[in-house]
C-alpha cells in the first residue's frame, strides 16, 4: 500500500506537472512513440516528487512558514505574476522574442488552388480554361504548365492587372508538351495528361500573337525521379514517365512544341527550374519554435546545378530572339549564402511545401516574369 499512498501524496504535483510536460512534448514530437510517453511519465513523477518535498511540505509546515511569512512571500509573487500577465495582454505576448517568420500563420497556404472563374476552380481544369480580363484589344498572357506555374497564377493575376488578358491551363504533373502522354510508375496510361489533352491545350491558344509562359518541374520529368538534396531531405524515389507517339522523346517533343508556337507568331517565356528543397519548409520552420535560435534551412547549389543540368541544356537549345528566359534560382541560390540556396529569411518563407513557391516566393518570381512580359510585348508591337 505504501506505493499507492506515495502516489496519493504527490498526486496534486503530478496533476500540475503532467500537462506542461505532455503539451511541450507534443510540440517537440508531433507523433510520440511509446518510449517518448514513458519518458514523459517518468519525468512527471520525478518533478512531482521534487516539488512535493521542496514546496508542498515546506509550505504546509507551519513551524517553518507562519502566516506572516507566507503573506510576505505570496503577495510579491502574486503581484509579479499579475504584472507579467497584464504586460503580456498589453503587448499581445512577447512576439519580439521570436524571428518575425515564427509569428506568421498559414506559412503553407496555397491560395492559388482556390483561384476561380464563375465558381469553377482554375487549377487542374481539363477544359474551359480560366480567362481573366478578356479583352480582344489586349495582349494575352497564356500560362500553360504544371502546379509550379499554377502556384504563380494568383500573384501573376495581381501583377498583370487590367493591362493584359490572362489565361490559365495548369495541371499538376502535366507540363505542356505536344504529343506526350504520361504513364504511371506501373506503366499505366493516365488519361488526364495524354496527347489528346495536350492538343486541347494547343487549340485553346489564341490565334493572334500572344505571350506564352512555359515551364514546370522539368527536372522530375527528365530524370523521372523525385528529389534528393543529398543532405537528408529525400522526397521519394522513381516518378512517372512520358511517352510520345512514334517513339519521340520528351526532349524532342518539347523542342517541337517551342518551334510550333514560334511559327504561330507567339512570344515565349521559359521559366527555368525553381529550386527543389526535399524538406517541407513550413513544417521545418514550425518545428523550430522550440529550438531557437532559428537554424536556416538551405540546400546545396551544386546539387541544384547537377539536378537541373538536363533542363538547362534543353531550354537553351532554341536561341530564337522571341524566347525570353526567367531564372528563379538567381533569387535563391549563391547570393545571400555562397554555394547555398535559401528557402526563407527571418521575415519571409519562400516555399509552401518542399517544392512549390509560397505567396512571397511567387511574388518575387513574378517580378522577374513581368520584366520579360514587357520585353515580349515590345516584340509583339514591333512586329
Amino acid at each position: 500500500l505504501k506505493p499507492i499512498v506515495g502516489v496519493g501524496l504527490i498526486s496534486y504535483s503530478l496533476y500540475l506537472w503532467h500537462f506542461p510536460i505532455f503539451a511541450f512534448g507534443r510540440i517537440d514530437t508531433s507523433n510520440p512513440s511509446l518510449y517518448d510517453k514513458i519518458e514523459w511519465i517518468l519525468l512527471a513523477f520525478l518533478l512531482s516528487i521534487v516539488s512535493y518535498f521542496l514546496i508542498e511540505r515546506v509550505f504546509r509546515n507551519k513551524n517553518l512558514i507562519n502566516n506572516k511569512l507566507f503573506l510576505i512571500i505570496i503577495i510579491p509573487l502574486s503581484s509579479f505574476i499579475i504584472f507579467l500577465f497584464l504586460t503580456m495582454l498589453e503587448n499581445d505576448g512577447f512576439k519580439d522574442r521570436l524571428p518575425p517568420i515564427l509569428n506568421k500563420v498559414d506559412l503553407d497556404a496555397k491560395v492559388w488552388r482556390n483561384l476561380s472563374v464563375d465558381g469553377e476552380i482554375c487549377h487542374n481544369s481539363k477544359s474551359n480554361f480560366c480567362t481573366f480580363n478578356n479583352n480582344q484589344s489586349l495582349t494575352t498572357v497564356y500560362v500553360i504548365g504544371d502546379s509550379h506555374l499554377g502556384a504563380l497564377s494568383e500573384e501573376l493575376k495581381l501583377a498583370l492587372g487590367s493591362n493584359f488578358t490572362l489565361k490559365l491551363s495548369n495541371v499538376g504533373g502535366c507540363p505542356f508538351v505536344l504529343g506526350m502522354t504520361r504513364y504511371s510508375i506501373d506503366g499505366v496510361k493516365e488519361d488526364d495528361c495524354d496527347a489528346s489533352f495536350q492538343k486541347i491545350r494547343y487549340q485553346s491558344i489564341p490565334r493572334k500573337p500572344s505571350i506564352i509562359l512555359l515551364g514546370g518541374r522539368f527536372p522530375v520529368y527528365l530524370n523521372e525521379r523525385k528529389f534528393d538534396n543529398k543532405e537528408g531531405g529525400i522526397e521519394g524515389g522513381k516518378w512517372k514517365s512520358f511517352q510520345g507517339s512514334d517513339g519521340i522523346t520528351f526532349s524532342n517533343a518539347f523542342n517541337f512544341t517551342l518551334q510550333k508556337l514560334l511559327e504561330d507568331g507567339h512570344q515565349i517565356i521559359l521559366l527555368y527550374p525553381i529550386p527543389e528543397v526535399g524538406v517541407n519548409v513550413p513544417k521545418y520552420i514550425y518545428s523550430q519554435r522550440q529550438r531557437l535560435p532559428l537554424t536556416p534551412l538551405t540546400t546545396s547549389f551544386f546539387v541544384f546545378k547537377q539536378r537541373t543540368k538536363s533542363t538547362f541544356d534543353l531550354f537553351n537549345l532554341n536561341t530564337s530572339p522571341n524566347i525570353f528566359r526567367v531564372f528563379p534560382h538567381q533569387l535563391f541560390c549563391d547570393n545571400q549564402i555562397i554555394e547555398r540556396c535559401i528557402t526563407h529569411t527571418d521575415e519571409d518563407v519562400f516555399y509552401a511545401d518542399d517544392d512549390h513557391p509560397s505567396a512571397k516566393g511567387s511574388e518575387i518570381i513574378v517580378e522577374l516574369i513581368m520584366e520579360q512580359i514587357k520585353n515580349a510585348e515590345t516584340n509583339i508591337r514591333a512586329n
